[in-house]
């Protein structure tokens, strides 16, 4: 009884986890994107 509100609390923790690096990793790419844009322009 104890161990399945523990795993499924440890889910969440890991379902929170994956979406902040997934959110990270697209506002990285968007600055990428961004940064290289610049790049082109200033040649």
């Amino acid at each position: 009884m104890l161990k399945s509100p523990f795993s499924f609390n440890k889910s969440l923790i890991l379902m929170d986890y994956i979406d902040s690096t997934l959110f990270i990793h697209e506002n990285s790419l968007k600055i990428n994107r961004t940064s290289s844009r610049r790049n082109i322009n200033e040649t």
